[in-house]
């Protein structure tokens, strides 16, 4: 694994291209990003949760973000995340997890295609993550054997060169 230096959120998604036209910025792309992911680790799940949460939130965010224009409108946050490359936004999302990853905590997000659900997608994000030594917690969907096949296969990517075979645990 390629170590990353230990970076805030911030430092990690600051260098993301704002997709956005400069006279429609009325919000730094960096507060947005940030208020919408701390809503989605509060279990906030919508664009309208990630507003409620910015202005619940307002006094604490201030300390650290700009909000030159006050929180983002829940429109506002569908707009961004419309027009942001999602590929890159998942570069910096996981190189700031690697991060966290080094105080034990992993953190991964894949979108599910049209028609599917998190089935298909559970095995592709656990081939992303480090999983070694650590504890996968997953909810119901996610309990197939296919995906705690990945989740043991994963430990023995990591142990390469070991004589492990999948389902041998030690």
């Amino acid at each position: 694994m390629q170590k990353h230096p230990k970076l805030s959120l911030i430092e990690h998604f600051k260098n993301l291209p704002d997709p956005r036209v400069d006279r429609t910025k009325d919000h730094d792309l960096i507060d947005v990003l940030v208020i919408a992911v701390c809503t989605l680790l509060c279990a906030g799940e919508t664009f309208n949760d990630m507003e409620d949460f910015g202005k619940a939130k307002y006094d604490w965010f201030k300390t650290f973000l700009n909000l030159r224009s006050g929180i983002p409108s829940h429109d506002t946050f569908n707009r961004v995340f419309a027009a942001l490359d999602p590929q890159e936004f998942l570069d910096c999302f996981l190189r700031w997890t690697q991060t966290l990853r080094e105080a034990g905590l992993v953190l991964g997000q894949l979108k599910v295609a049209d028609k599917s659900n998190e089935i298909t997608a559970v095995p592709q994000l656990l081939r992303v993550l480090e999983l070694g030594g650590c504890i996968v917690t997953v909810d119901a969907m996610g309990c197939q054997k296919n995906i705690a096949k990945e989740i043991v296969e994963s430990e023995c990517r990591l142990c390469s060169g070991s004589q492990r075979q999948p389902g041998n645990r030690a």
